[in-house]
């Protein structure tokens, strides 16, 4: 069977579309210091936190660390476990993040 010159030729004109409700076309939830609170309220379990207070005595571990500094990554914000695990802190995470943020639109 020869291969058809162009796409117009293999599909019909009326079938050929994009499903925006695929996944990979949502768009994510825009970061900000909210969303960055949720996430970690979410990781903790649901109990309200001081932004100013060490995570580790609200029984944040490594394993959720590692798992928030992947989710970052994911949305194109380059931090590591060993940023996050130096100043476990929601105030202090929040200004990390700015800096990254800071240095993607300047690079």
């Amino acid at each position: 069977m020869p291969l058809a010159k162009n796409i117009s030729e293999q599909t019909p004109r009326d079938t050929l579309f994009i499903n925006t409700k695929d996944k990979q076309f949502e768009s994510e939830p825009e970061l900000s210091y909210q969303w960055l609170y949720d996430k970690v309220q979410a990781l903790i379990g649901g109990d309200e936190i001081d932004p100013e207070e060490n995570l580790l005595l609200y029984g944040l571990d490594s394993l959720r660390m590692m798992r928030l500094a992947s989710e970052l990554n994911q949305r194109g914000i380059k931090v590591t476990f060993e940023e996050l695990g130096h100043e476990p802190t929601v105030a202090n995470w929040w200004i990390l993040l700015q800096k990254k943020q800071k240095a993607i639109f300047i690079s």
